[in-house]
């Protein structure tokens, strides 16, 4: 019996390790390689764009819930890649994204005050990853989950030396514009008083 080890592609006319070719449903090997096949599909997606995106922007209509849950899946995974192509995006059309904001600039002021007002907790952790982002620091970040854990431990009271004033804060014991981490490791609960007296000292009253 013959083992078959090459193949030659009738697009590009050479000889390859049969590895360099799909197979078809029923085994065989397809006429073209793998590299032309590519080059080949490539080309089709090229020509016929519309179609395709308009194709894609039918099912993103139909399965917006699916649609939704796969472009989360995506920027979970590549946080940095996406980041960096909307900065690029905005760089290159800063007129083109904000449209909309300088045509209803009262509107979106107001929707914004709103927003803060109703969204007090959801700015602050906005801000705070915002903050740890821009510094570098190490660590994945604390969850909601894990804060509530944390001001449940300490009954929500602030540790801190007092006196006691404003409402409890996620303090980092070492603070991030020194390397430390934003992490549950490296928090404690303080008030907004305990807060600024500590400013960027380094001390753990846990």
């Amino acid at each position: 019996m013959v083992i078959l080890t090459h193949k030659l592609c009738t697009r590009c006319g050479e000889s390859k390790p049969v590895s360099e070719f799909y197979k078809r449903e029923r085994g065989y090997l397809r006429s073209h390689c793998k590299a032309c096949t590519s080059i080949r599909s490539h080309q089709y997606f090229v020509d016929h764009i519309e179609e395709f995106d308009k194709r894609s922007r039918q099912w993103v209509a139909e399965n917006k819930d699916a649609a939704r849950s796969i472009y989360k899946k995506y920027y979970d995974t590549h946080k940095d890649i996406s980041r960096a192509k909307a900065r690029e995006r905005y760089k290159a059309n800063p007129f083109k994204c904000s449209k909309w904001h300088r045509e209803h600039e009262k509107e979106h002021k107001e929707l914004i005050r709103q927003w803060d007002a109703t969204h007090r907790e959801e700015k602050r952790e906005h801000y705070r990853k915002y903050r740890a982002r821009k510094m570098d620091a190490p660590g994945n970040g604390v969850t909601k989950e894990e804060w509530e854990s944390i001001l449940l431990e300490y009954e929500n009271q602030c540790i801190g030396p007092g006196p006691h004033r404003g409402e409890l804060a996620m303090d980092h014991v070492v603070p991030l514009s020194k390397g430390g981490a934003d992490d549950i490791s490296n928090v404690q609960p303080l008030c907004r008083t305990c807060n600024s007296r500590k400013g960027t000292k380094m001390i753990d009253y846990r």
